[in-house]
C-alpha cells in the first residue's frame, strides 16, 4: 500500500514546530496561487490542521513544542486546499486508515488519559488550559457526533463521551465548558 504523499514538507513541518507567522503567510500565499489554478483532485495527504495538533498534550520528551491555539485558531478561519478543515478526510500516513483532523484529536485525548499525560489539577498555562482552549476551538467547525472506531487499546467512544470521560476523570471546569457546548451544538 502506497503512503499519501506529502506536499509542501517544510511547510508541514515548520506548522508542526508552530511558526505561526510563517505558516500564515505561505498558506495566504498558496491561497492567492491556488485561486487561478483548477483544484486537484483528492489524494489523501495529510492536512495542515493535523500537524498543528499533533503533539496537543503529549508528555513524551520531543523536539517538537506543544500545540499552539493561535496556529489552529488561524488555520480553523482560513481553509485552503492545503488545510480544509477538521472534518475533512485524509489518509493516516502510518495506518492509511481514513480519519480526520477532529478524530485525530479526539484520539490523542483518550490516548493521553490512558498514558497518563494529563495532569490533576493543572494550572500550568502550557497544561490544561492550553489544549482545551485548542479543543474548544475546533468544536465550533466539528462535528461533534463523530464516533472514534475502538482499537486494540480503547474502545469505540463518541466525541461527547471523550469528553465526559475526561471530565469525569480530571473534574476540570475548561473540559465541562467544553461538554455543554458539544450537547449545544447537537441540539441545534
Amino acid at each position: 500500500m502506497k503512503a499519501p504523499p506529502i506536499h509542501r514538507p517544510f511547510l508541514c513541518l515548520a506548522t508542526k514546530f508552530g511558526l505561526t507567522t510563517y505558516v500564515c503567510q505561505e498558506v495566504e500565499d498558496l491561497t492567492r496561487e491556488e485561486q487561478a489554478v483548477e483544484e486537484e483532485q483528492e489524494d489523501g495527504s495529510t492536512p495542515l490542521l493535523s500537524y498543528a495538533t499533533e503533539f496537543l498534550c503529549s508528555r513524551n520528551k520531543t523536539i517538537f513544542p506543544m500545540s499552539s491555539p493561535k496556529l489552529v485558531h488561524w488555520l480553523l478561519n482560513n481553509p485552503s486546499r492545503i488545510n480544509p478543515g477538521p472534518n475533512h478526510k485524509y489518509k493516516h500516513f502510518i495506518t492509511h486508515q481514513s480519519i480526520t483532523p477532529w478524530l485525530a484529536v479526539l484520539r490523542h485525548l483518550r490516548d493521553a488519559k490512558r498514558r497518563e499525560w494529563i495532569e490533576y489539577y493543572d494550572i500550568n498555562p502550557e497544561g490544561t488550559s492550553r489544549w482545551t482552549e485548542i479543543v474548544r476551538e475546533l468544536v465550533q467547525f466539528s462535528d461533534v457526533s463523530a464516533v472514534i472506531s475502538k482499537d486494540m487499546w480503547d474502545p469505540e467512544i463518541t466525541a461527547l463521551g471523550v469528553m465526559e470521560m475526561l471530565e469525569e476523570t480530571y473534574g476540570s471546569a475548561e473540559v465541562q465548558r467544553i461538554r455543554v457546548l458539544m450537547e449545544k451544538k447537537m441540539v441545534q
